[in-house]
């Protein structure tokens, strides 16, 4: 068979679990002996490259590479679908060329294909990242393209901007945090500190702009509100009033660090995103006092007071957040 200009091939995955399906061009290799042949994807596709040996009783080898850089998270994603789908160890690979409009079968190849473990892992994984990133790109009307480097602080944002387009509700658990405040909230702060101490409870900070830089591009979700059930201010009260007395046309901006008291998480709602309904968090809170035998509010006081029973309970500081979080959304109903 002579070389030939591309034609356009379906590829198809099948078992008893799904089918999975691409079409792509690719070109025919003339190889010794005679009625064995290769099918290559040509330069021109992006993204994926296969070639299928193909022999005289129709059955045949693959090889594959994928490389998503330059692709948006559409196209990536049917690709790493495509290549999820070649790791399982069981069903077939049909490869058919389209002739006058219908598939015209050329080989097919069982699996499971010999995949080394690692890339069988690779292959799971970019297929979950990239439908996180479909979802994101979708979700936000963002297109997102895939970049030479995917950074570490990236996949951290990319975490939190899903969390945040799913449900409107992230829980992080951190070591400690920070608040610039504005001259009236440092103001309101000195004075909470010197009537009731340096920890504070249902302490929520809110952004009106929440952005966060995904693959080159950023993505703004809006809103966000950070809610902690108590946290202790590590930075002097004395470093603060001196920047409250200070010149505000010559100051740098403060910035006052905070730590989580009793491992509490830190809850970051997106509440023009779908946030936790009222009756979510009821049914959560019934639960919480089903399972332990109180209700809330009697919860809570033990917890103040240190009492065992109350500090023994697993999550408790979550139990306490969602009592916050039930009297926020009331308010606003």
């Amino acid at each position: 068979m002579a070389d030939q200009l591309p034609v356009q091939c379906l590829l198809t995955l099948d078992d008893d679990e799904e089918k999975v399906s691409l079409t792509l061009p690719m070109r025919v290799i003339a190889i010794d002996p005679d009625n064995v042949y290769e099918l290559e994807t040509p330069a021109t596709v992006k993204g994926i490259r296969l070639v299928v040996r193909v022999s005289a009783d129709k059955r045949g080898a693959l090889e594959m590479q994928t490389n998503y850089t330059g692709l948006d998270a559409g196209q990536a994603l049917s690709y790493a679908r495509f290549a999820n789908a070649l790791r399982k160890v069981q069903g077939s690979f049909v490869v058919s060329a389209y002739v006058k409009g219908r598939p015209l079968h050329l080989a097919t190849i069982e699996l499971p294909l010999p995949f080394e473990e690692t890339d069988r892992t690779r292959v799971r994984d970019d297929l979950r990242f990239w439908e996180a990133m479909h979802e994101i790109s979708k979700e936000t009307g963002t297109r997102i393209v895939c970049p030479p480097e995917i950074k570490e602080e990236e996949i951290n944002n990319i975490n939190l901007v899903l969390g945040a387009v799913r449900s409107g509700w992230v829980v992080e658990r951190i070591q400690d945090f920070t608040i610039p405040p504005t001259q009236e909230t440092a103001e309101n702060m000195v004075r909470v500190v010197e009537e009731e101490g340096d920890v504070l409870r249902a302490l929520a900070l809110v952004t009106e702009h929440e952005t966060y830089d995904i693959l080159g591009v950023r993505i703004d979700l809006g809103k966000c509100i950070r809610h902690i059930a108590k946290a202790r201010l590590v930075t002097p009260l004395e470093e603060i009033r001196r920047w409250i007395a200070s010149d505000p046309e010559r100051r740098e901006p403060l910035v006052t660090r905070w730590e989580p008291v009793d491992e509490a998480p830190l809850h970051v709602l997106f509440p023009e995103w779908p946030k936790p309904s009222i009756e979510r968090v009821r049914t959560d809170l019934v639960a919480f006092q089903h399972e332990y035998g109180m209700d809330t509010e009697e919860f809570r006081r033990a917890w103040e007071a240190g009492e065992p029973q109350a500090r023994q309970v697993e999550d408790g500081d979550i139990w306490l957040t969602l009592a916050d979080v039930e009297r926020a959304l009331t308010r606003k109903i």
